[in-house]
């Protein structure tokens, strides 16, 4: 006598697209999570991922990461269900004849789901540091191959006294020339390739740009790469550098020359207050160094912001497809 209970692939397929099975993922999710939360508050030495990269964890395994490694598992059963779920919602709805936008919200939905979990997981694995650009007055080079410069800075601080936020305007140079003026803020970072490269903001500060130069009792103010005449000389102010060898001191490196256009002795480099005496016995001294507003940003490549952007944009249509009012 045949046995009425259905054949064992037909009851596995049935827990793998049950709504109990996405439920329990769901709450499996959040409680390893949590533990992983703990755990990495506790021992931050164990792993110490940047942003969404996940490959410290497998780069240097550890029963402490037990939690990851169950939650990849959990993930890729709830990806499963999902995906099982949605192909079953998907065949009954056509069988069924039924065509309006309503009724395949839904699965919308569950793709959108499906493209934050790749979108994760590509970030996780093939996301990476690419180093930290500082940007000042004149145009520097981008990773991404443009270039930038700061215009202004702006900062909003606490009652007491701490920095709430930065708002600076920057200059974006593109190779072909063109120039657009874009905000970089903290939680605004610069960015190209629909967030693929991201330039995030670390902090602001002044970056010397000049030199104030005192010759024989007169003095001048001079850019780096410039110059400016003092005592019946020309100071030629060669370059500039916020630290060295010597400290985090900013230095200014001169070079001093007669009307007659001779120099007058090797090029030096003064930091403010200090003094060189020239091979006549007159004294070079440098008052004080100039400065403009500078950003430290972080470079970062994030492969899986596309794919998060596409997420979005499903759980939009989604919600529209709905057809719900909420005036």
């Amino acid at each position: 006598m045949p046995s009425d209970q259905p054949p064992r692939e037909g009851r596995v397929m049935a827990v793998l697209r049950s709504q109990g099975l996405g439920v329990a993922c769901g709450l499996a999710t959040a409680l390893l999570l949590g533990i992983g939360s703990i755990v990495m508050a506790a021992l931050p030495e164990e792993a110490s991922p940047q942003m969404d990269d996940v490959r410290s964890f497998l780069t240097d395994p550890s029963w402490r990461h037990a939690w990851f490694y169950l939650l990849v598992a959990v993930l890729a059963v709830h990806a499963l269900n999902t995906t099982l779920c949605t192909w079953d919602h998907l065949a009954r709805t056509w069988r069924a004849g039924q065509r309006n936008a309503r009724t395949w919200a839904p699965s919308v939905f569950h793709l959108a789901f499906l493209v934050a979990l790749a979108a994760h997981g590509v970030g996780g694995l093939l996301g990476r540091e690419a180093g930290m650009v500082r940007l000042g007055p004149d145009f520097s080079p981008l990773p991404d191959g443009r270039e930038a410069r700061v215009l202004g800075v702006e900062t909003d601080h606490h009652p007491d006294g701490s920095t709430r936020q930065v708002r600076a305007a920057v200059e974006v140079r593109a190779p072909d020339g063109s120039t657009a003026e874009q905000e970089v803020s903290y939680n605004g970072p610069l960015s190209s390739g629909l967030g693929t490269d991201l330039l995030i903001l670390v902090r602001d500060a002044r970056m010397p740009t000049g030199a104030r130069v005192e010759v024989g009792g007169e003095s001048c103010e001079a850019r780096a790469g410039g110059s400016c005449l003092a005592g019946g000389r020309e100071v030629l102010v060669t370059r500039v550098q916020p630290s060295g060898p010597w400290g985090d001191v900013p230095v200014a490196w001169m070079r001093i020359s007669r009307p007659d256009g001779e120099a007058e002795g090797a090029s030096f480099f003064l930091w403010s207050g200090a003094s060189h005496s020239l091979p006549d016995g007159t004294d070079v001294r440098l008052l004080d160094m100039t400065s403009s507003p500078a950003l430290l940003l972080r470079a970062r490549h994030a492969p899986g912001n596309p794919l998060a952007l596409v997420a979005a944009l499903l759980i939009a249509l989604g919600t529209v497809m709905m057809g719900r009012r909420w005036a």
